[in-house]
């Protein structure tokens, strides 16, 4: 007997966070759908309760105002809208959790400065929800911290003008939130970051957006594993200092002045492990200081690299140049960055040059040799021109030729993918099934569970 305890102490432990963190149904508040019903149970709601918004529409009359922390939970068929009413919800308080819903916008176009949700309070958590007709923004944080925007679907009208759609998410001086698993489709830019610090974007999916990830003076941004496709651009950084960019996808930006990375007013970034194929550039910079780019691969692009003035003690090295059109354009000679650093280069598949003492770098430097790359960066349509007789004579004969790489690598690097951190969640699923398999065995072997 004893024994047969001690397991029901054991499974009793490994199972109470389940139920101690999970509201039940009993426990949740029904709102019925119908006109004025949302607004009344929220007024009357106690902090700490949960609403359970039924299946149907909760058509809003005004801009509902929840200032104390509530928990909207939907369900399938659940709708929030209200005609051009905006913002829909104002979220004043702390902590306060919407979830499962789909948000409407039935009226004209108002800017992305007009939101369907404007959260103002701080450790806010929006998740699982639909955002639908966004002719303006889909959730904007205003001075709101460690907040939770995860597993969101924003969808756009990709016949809309880019110029007329809203944002996705709009952080504005709101700082050391995630945004995480989102799901973003023709918007104007999946993610506007303005005067926001700390915030960590994370496994997001923009597609057919302007910009996926657009930061302008937001410091101390981690931009992680997401993935930007048929976009304008991947991710446009713009004024920002110190950041992390890596293990990212940014693909099919294919127009001729579409972008992975634009890094403009730039300083202190570390960008590496990320992929960009399938784009007109690859990388631009421009007034880009101390910045490190390694161990990414720039594959098939129109342009691997742009480059134009302004840079200052950045290191560029470890990185594959495949397949793109041109490897390099640069439009600057005195800021030229020297695409090395300790003495490793990049792999450039358009280098020529031998490697006699089996180094593993070529013996003689990579230069840039297209110097139709740089007037087609001007005039677009000298691209006629390109591989033609007179322009390969050119290549070879131009006095101008910049050095770009003294190191230059003799076949691809290796890309060494980092490990990725540890989930708390993952940490203690393995503390759980680690504990059932002990207990388990413990008593099977000791004959416990057989003579309890």
């Amino acid at each position: 007997m004893p024994k047969l305890i001690f397991v029901r102490i054991i499974l009793l432990l490994i199972t109470l966070p389940f139920f101690t963190h999970t509201a039940s149904a009993e426990d949740m508040v029904r709102v019925p759908a119908g006109p004025g019903m949302l607004e009344r149970y929220v007024k009357e709601a106690k902090s700490g309760d949960t609403l359970l918004l039924q299946k149907g529409v909760y058509s809003l009359k005004q801009t509902l105002v929840i200032d104390k922390n509530l928990t909207l939970t939907g369900q399938k068929g659940t709708v929030i809208t209200g005609g051009d009413t905006l913002p829909l919800l104002e979220l004043t308080a702390d902590g306060i959790v919407v979830e499962g819903i789909t948000f409407r916008y039935d009226g004209p176009d108002r800017g992305i400065e007009q939101s369907l949700i404007l959260g103002k309070g701080k450790h806010l958590t929006i998740q699982h929800n639909r955002f639908e007709h966004l002719l303006v923004s889909g959730i904007k944080l205003v001075n709101s911290r460690d907040s939770l925007i995860g597993n969101n679907e924003f969808i756009g009208n990709p016949d809309w003008s880019k110029s007329k759609r809203g944002n996705a998410i709009y952080l504005q001086n709101a700082s050391a939130n995630r945004i995480i698993d989102n799901r973003i489709d023709a918007v104007q830019d999946g993610c506007y970051v303005f005067d926001a610090h700390e915030n960590r974007f994370e496994t997001n999916h923009v597609t057919r957006s302007r910009y996926a990830i657009h930061l302008m003076y937001a410091n101390d941004t981690r931009i992680r594993n997401n993935l930007a496709s048929g976009n304008v651009t991947g991710a446009m950084i713009m004024g920002a200092v110190r950041g992390e960019v890596t293990d990212n996808r940014f693909e099919d930006h294919s127009s001729y002045n579409g972008c992975g990375i634009l890094l403009y007013d730039t300083e202190s970034f570390d960008i590496h492990h990320n992929t960009l194929s399938q784009n007109g550039m690859g990388i631009y910079m421009e007034t880009t200081r101390s910045t490190q780019i390694r161990q990414n691969e720039l594959l098939h692009n129109h342009r691997a690299w742009v480059i134009q003035k302004g840079l200052q003690d950045n290191r560029i090295w470890n990185n594959n140049m495949i397949g793109n059109v041109y490897a390099l354009s640069q439009n600057t000679t005195t800021d030229s960055p020297i695409f090395s650093h300790d003495g490793q280069g990049n792999y450039w598949d358009t280098y020529q040059g031998f490697d006699l003492d089996r180094d593993g770098y070529g013996d003689a430097p990579y230069w840039q040799q297209t110097a139709l790359s740089r007037y087609t960066s001007r005039v677009p349509a000298l691209q006629v021109f390109f591989n033609s007789p007179v322009m390969t004579a050119l290549d070879y004969s131009r006095p101008d030729q910049n050095m770009v790489d003294p190191h230059p690598a003799m076949v691809p690097v290796t890309i060494r993918k980092e490990t990725a951190p540890e989930q708390p969640g993952a940490r203690y699923a393995l503390f759980i099934s680690g504990m059932i398999l002990f207990v388990t065995g413990f008593f099977i072997t000791k004959g416990g569970i057989r003579h309890a």
